[in-house]
């Protein structure tokens, strides 16, 4: 072996930043994204004081927006194909729909902790610091802490937690799975429509079943589909255009309890009603449960998938249609369509203020981070000082707030 290609080897996976970001990254920057904002978004984030986490899907790309110093950011982090997304306070959740699947948790590393190892060249530490053994940052941290890992073919969706248990959607084979801290995965609710395909039930994509609407428990929940009737794989295709066919279940009874919709997402349990995209449409809305009555309460430019709630205010992600889906998008001026995200007055439905990716496509969901104002990712500097935060933030075992 020649002594270049020695040395070649030897530098192989030296950078803290690229291994944990798992693509080979072709440049030495972090990626960015272009992205134009009304005046209002930017006073929004400054009057909600929140972080707005973001999963751009085709962009390979997990996205944190804040305001620092009155002047909007967005930090990214490549991710492959990530999809849904929860924050428990502590530990942000990202499903990675490749394969294999993957559900990936950052922790919220505090401004101020403990630390045994004290770098002095970190470009956001002060001379003060070094006076005592607690550092300071200039934003929280998130630092990648682990990740479960699942078969291909399951197509993960969305992920939530339910007190100290995470679920996900199966969303390849039509149910809901929990994991375990110690790997694994145990299948624990899915639609009864599938019940008489018995062991063929959890072979194929027969439902698109992508989204839950959580409770307090599973039977407490609701899950939307493209379809409910599992008569061979993906049966919208026959036509080619899921118009009508999108269905929410109930948890507690798995029967379907809306029809009508089309390629529904995003169910989320607001202010004792159930909302949803009916995301064909490019409409956000409300399902009254005891009457099964959708409501439209605003349509949005885009393919609407990704909703949080903050205040009197719904954040909707909405995406461009792609040419080859455009009968999925049948209520969509498909040329048109963008690619953002968008603030809702839940009380009017009126579009408050947006930000949009001109080069974007496919978001898949939206999250907000609790009473934060900005955020360090582990991509949002030059790889040489992220490596630094890495090494000698990442794996402090000690977790102490001060």
């Amino acid at each position: 072996m020649t002594l270049s290609k020695i040395d070649t080897i030897k530098q192989m996976y030296r950078d803290d930043a690229k291994n944990i970001a798992m693509p080979l990254m072709t440049t030495p920057e972090p990626k960015r994204l272009p992205h134009e904002a009304s005046e209002a978004f930017t006073e929004l984030l400054i009057k909600l004081k929140t972080v707005i986490a973001v999963t751009l899907e085709y962009e390979h790309m997990l996205a944190l927006i804040y305001v620092q110093d009155k002047k909007l950011h967005v930090q990214y982090l490549e991710i492959p194909h990530p999809s849904g997304i929860f924050f428990d306070g502590k530990h942000l959740l990202v499903s990675s729909t490749r394969s294999p699947n993957q559900i990936i948790f950052f922790r919220m590393l505090d401004k101020t902790f403990s630390s045994e190892t004290l770098p002095r060249h970190l470009p956001n530490l002060k001379n003060k610091d070094f006076e005592s053994s607690s550092s300071r940052l200039h934003a929280p941290l998130l630092i990648p802490v682990r990740s479960y890992f699942f078969p291909g073919h399951f197509s993960i969706h969305d992920v939530v937690k339910i007190k100290q248990e995470i679920y996900f959607t199966v969303t390849g084979l039509n149910f809901v799975a929990k994991t375990y801290p110690d790997g694994g995965f145990e299948r624990v609710w899915h639609p009864k429509c599938v019940d008489y395909l018995r062991g063929n039930a959890f072979t194929t994509n027969y439902l698109q079943l992508n989204s839950m609407a959580r409770g307090s428990t599973l039977k407490d929940s609701f899950f939307t589909a493209f379809s409910d009737q599992p008569t061979e794989e993906k049966p919208w295709k026959k036509g080619y255009g899921p118009k009508g066919k999108g269905v929410v279940f109930e948890g507690s009874s798995r029967e379907t309890i809306y029809r009508g919709l089309t390629c529904p997402h995003s169910a989320r349990k607001f202010m004792d009603k159930l909302w949803l995209c009916n995301s064909g449409m490019g409409e956000l809305g409300t399902l009254e449960l005891k009457e099964a009555k959708y409501t439209p309460v605003a349509k949005i430019p885009g393919f609407t998938r990704g909703l949080a709630f903050l205040g009197p205010y719904a954040i909707v992600g909405f995406s461009k249609v792609i040419p080859t889906y455009e009968p999925y998008a049948p209520g969509l001026d498909c040329k048109k369509s963008q690619c953002g995200i968008a603030f809702v007055n839940t009380k009017t439905g009126s579009l408050e203020a947006t930000l949009v990716w001109p080069d974007g496509f496919q978001i898949y969901d939206v999250q907000t981070l609790g009473p934060i104002e900005n955020v360090i990712l582990p991509a949002n500097s030059t790889m040489n000082s992220m490596n630094y935060y890495l090494t000698y933030y990442g794996w402090d075992r000690k977790w102490k707030s001060k």
